[in-house]
């Protein structure tokens, strides 16, 4: 839940920053009363770049000096990062080699660790895949609200295992762990496919830590404090929060606890807390409450829950550590984002009801830390007490035909969503005769109802399953294998990124450069159906924003929406009401992503002797710090870096470098080709230019960048000539060195095929090409570091096709399928992941003779021409 990641991330900076561990400076200029910094210090730039999580101020950011920024751990060593609603820029997955702390909902890194990283660029994908299931401590927080998400992390537990009681499985390439943390957990939850024995699980004695004797007995310490705090609970399952008394009922016994409280000290919470199931329930009972507060209503009411972007949601979890005014207090309107580990107390609490882990959940909420008395004593003048609602139920029908009587359980059944009926009735006939609501007394009063409730997975992640993701190709559809039903939690709906911008002209003109601040999480089936003709979703980097569907609109999808189509209100959040005016949130990126790096220099330009040997010296640098001692790895993977730009010496993309700095109005640096890197930040034509019109000039020069080719594709198709020569037969780790060049992008992994076309009619290739790049097309060789890379005179793209080929080799794709078997897809991935991360810092921080290119002669007309043109 977003609630608890951000406390979360802001206790992390703290305890990292009190023991000199952190990496980057925490802003503590702006803090709360709590001490920790409001969600707009967090903002802040940082002086390491791969710091803390938040992303930069842009009008702090320093573009220019980001890489050197990122060049050395300091010693601080730990880093916090953010993974939540939205694709991230603190580029975590650059650096394998150092420690962080990643924090993030289950939908976000779930997706990630099954390589559909939810709001993420497909060419990303794998590096995230690999990072996440290699070397990594997991905690999976609430376990008991993390539906098949729970099943999930339970099952990529057990994959990542070598062995379980005989048993195979694929292994890492470094280890994997697994922690699960609830305050309602069961043994019983964490019996997943692989982890099943008849009714029990294969599961050591030793595997659940609970409260030792000592801990349990304890009475006066904070803890005994907590576990005891007194708590009356008040069930009345015939009220519910529709009743036109409703808000006139919360307000009076408001106001009875504000009296009561009138002598108290001022750090005692006078807090109501109001937990709804649905949005829409929550956005009701707040304007109900608005109307019946009167002149104090906004000082008084907060309205808090998952359907806002960020900024505004950070705007409202800050003002829950505001010091109350004793004489007025806060009013919290809240969904299930409060249910789960987030530090916050109330004197009264209504509920509606819910399955009863999650009651129990709310329940802590109240007199969180024993403010009020614990023990069964009370001080202040006030008992903290919990009231149990019922939710609006539909009246019988008049007639009670069979088919009126159906069409009414399924109305009662819908008004339970989005939880089970069967669920939340149990629920209010455990909790109907209990009074004291103690989280000591809940262990004991409800534990075998909580352990019956506690059921484990119905469905869990099979193996096959995991290989179909290993595969980032679309697919016949031209979307990608759907992995929702995976990561969702308790919610039966699946949810979509929502942003708004403005722009002119009928398409979208930009890329995919969301910021996490645009981003508002919406369920799909408040999406679907409706009128959405002015949308687009993002489709990929071949095809771009397509105006939305039914058939693109799928979970985990982005949404682009013009800021006139409404839906959301800056203090309300997702309304639906296609009457508002939304604000335009978009910032310029303050640094290039992993694929900008991987194609450009931020500044200079570099020969692709240079650039590989900056790649070199970064893989060096990760490798001694990881320890990898396989001979054969290190190998395959510094094979895989001196062939990986062999493909640019192709004619057409050195072409494509000539044409872009003539419309650059530069002059290509002829000295240092074949060219590797390049940059536009020299460019006479950005001279006076900044903000949003800087941004947009540079995107606009670049697009004259298009060589229509892979040159990755071109680099792995040599080297598999080149280990093939004489007819002998690769070595295993040749074969990865291969897929490692060809995969170095992201784009081309397991099938060596061009992208489908959403329009056939597109298609302009003849049977003699693959992903730009020709049949028999020659490729001059090039030395990098005194070592010869020979010339290929003629470039074969037989092996994309399926099956053998003449000369008795394999096709692509089976040689694919061979590593797989051989390491695995945790392991293929981190490899890839370290490569790709030597890469991309080599481009952030050039090293190796860099040119500045010259700006061409004021008189020199530049040059309009076509790419074939320059080719010849």
């Amino acid at each position: 839940m977003r609630v608890l990641v951000e406390q979360t991330f802001g206790e992390s900076v703290k305890w990292l920053d009190r023991l000199g561990l952190l990496a980057g400076i925490a802003d503590w200029t702006e803090t709360g009363p709590d001490g920790l910094p409001t969600n707009e210090a967090r903002l802040r730039r940082n002086s390491n770049g791969q710091g803390c999580g938040y992303e930069p101020n842009p009008a702090a950011a320093c573009r220019d000096d980001w890489a050197s920024q990122n060049g050395g751990q300091g010693q601080h060593p730990i880093a916090v990062h953010l993974l939540m609603g939205g694709e991230q820029r603190t580029d975590w997955a650059l650096w394998p080699e150092r420690d962080a702390i990643l924090i993030g909902t289950q939908d976000m890194l779930l997706s990630r660790a099954l390589n559909r990283g939810y709001a993420g660029r497909r060419t990303r994908w794998p590096i995230e895949f690999g990072l996440l299931n290699n070397d990594c401590m997991w905690i999976f927080d609430e376990v008991q609200v993390m539906g098949s998400g729970l099943a999930t992390g339970l099952q990529l537990e057990a994959f990542r295992s070598k062995e379980i009681n005989g048993t195979s499985y694929f292994g890492t390439e470094r280890p994997c762990v697994s922690w699960y943390m609830s305050a309602t957990g069961s043994r019983r939850l964490l019996t997943s496919r692989e982890w099943r024995s008849g009714e029990g699980d294969i599961r050591p004695d030793d595997f659940v830590r609970e409260l030792s004797p000592a801990e349990r007995d304890d009475k006066e310490g904070v803890l005994g404090q907590r576990r005891l705090a007194t708590k009356q609970l008040e069930s009345q399952p015939a009220w519910s929060l529709d009743e036109r008394d409703a808000a006139e009922r919360i307000v009076a016994r408001h106001r009875e606890m504000l009296q009561a409280l009138a002598g108290a000290p001022q750090e005692i919470p006078r807090r109501t807390l109001i937990v709804c199931n649905t949005v829409d329930r929550a956005r009701a009972i707040h304007a109900a409450l608005t109307d019946k507060l009167d002149y104090n209503a906004e000082e008084t009411l907060v309205l808090l829950h998952s359907r806002f972007r960020p900024p505004d949601r950070a705007r409202q979890q800050d003002r829950l550590k505001d010091k109350l005014d004793p004489n007025i207090g806060q009013i919290i309107v809240a969904t299930q984002v409060v249910e789960a580990g987030v530090d916050l107390s109330s004197a009264i609490q209504w509920t509606e009801v819910a399955p009863l882990p999650s009651i129990v959940q709310r329940l802590g909420r109240l007199n969180r830390a024993g403010e009020f008395g614990h023990d069964g004593q009370t001080k202040c003048g006030w008992t903290p007490v919990a009231v149990l609602l019922g939710v609006p139920l539909p009246s019988p029908p008049p007639k009670q035909t069979n088919k009126e009587m159906e069409q009414h359980e399924k109305a009662v059944t819908g008004a339970y969503l989005p939880y089970d009926r069967n669920e939340c009735e149990a629920a209010q006939e455990s909790l109907k005769d209990v009074r004291d609501a103690s989280p000591a007394n809940l262990d004991t009063q409800l534990r075998s109802a909580l352990d019956s409730t506690l059921q484990p997975p119905a469905y869990s992640l099979q193996r096959h399953e995991l290989l179909d993701f290993f595969d980032t190709d679309s697919n016949l559809s031209l979307g990608y294998t759907d992995v929702s039903p995976f990561v969702r939690g308790i919610d039966p709906e699946t949810d979509i990124y929502v942003v708004w911008r403005e722009w002119e002209g009928a398409a979208p003109p930009f890329d995919f450069d969301i910021g996490r601040q645009e981003i508002c999480q919406v369920p799909i089936w408040k999406v679907i159906g409706k009128d959405r003709r002015q949308g687009f979703v993002w489709q990929g980097r071949e095809r771009g924003w397509q105006p939305a569907t039914r058939d693109n609109l799928l979970p985990g999808a982005t949404l682009l929406l013009p800021t006139s189509a409404g839906g959301y209100a800056d203090i309300l959040g997702w309304t639906g009401d296609q009457n508002s005016q939304v604000s335009d949130l978009y910032q310029p990126p303050s640094r290039p992503t992993d694929e900008d790096l991987l194609s450009n220099l931020e500044r200079g330009w570099q020969s692709i002797e240079s650039h590989t040997t900056d790649v070199q010296s970064c893989w060096n640098t990760i490798q001694e710090l990881l320890g990898l001692d396989d001979v054969e790895l290190r190998a395959a993977i510094d094979e895989a870096i001196l062939w990986h730009d062999y493909g640019k010496l192709v004619s057409r993309w050195q072409a494509a470098t000539r044409l872009l700095a003539c419309k650059a109005g530069l002059v290509w640096p002829r000295d240092i080709a074949p060219i590797g890197k390049f940059s536009i930040s020299e460019s006479p034509l950005l001279v006076g230019l900044s903000g949003t019109k800087l941004y947009w000039a540079i995107r606009n020069i670049r697009r004259s960048f298009a060589p229509k080719l892979r040159h990755e594709v071109a680099s792995a198709l040599a080297l598999r000539q080149h280990h093939r020569r004489d007819r002998r037969d690769p070595k295993i780790c040749e074969l990865l060195a291969e897929y490692l060049v060809m995969a170095h992008h992201g784009h081309v992994r397991k099938a060596l095929r061009d992208e489908l076309p959403r329009d056939p009619r597109r298609i302009r290739r003849g049977p003699d090409e693959v992903r730009g790049i020709r049949d028999q097309t020659p490729i001059p060789g090039v030395a990098i570091n005194e070592k010869p890379l020979p010339a290929t005179e003629s470039l074969s793209i037989a092996c994309r096709q399926m099956g053998r080929l003449p000369d008795g080799s394999e096709s692509w794709t089976r040689t694919v399928l061979r590593l797989l078997d051989h390491f695995g897809p945790f392991r293929l991935a981190y490899y890839e992941a370290l490569v790709r991360a030597a890469d991309c810092r080599a481009s952030a921080e050039p090293k190796t003779n860099v040119l500045i290119a010259s700006p061409r002669q004021p008189n020199e007309p530049l040059v309009s021409t076509t790419l074939e043109e320059f080719e010849q």
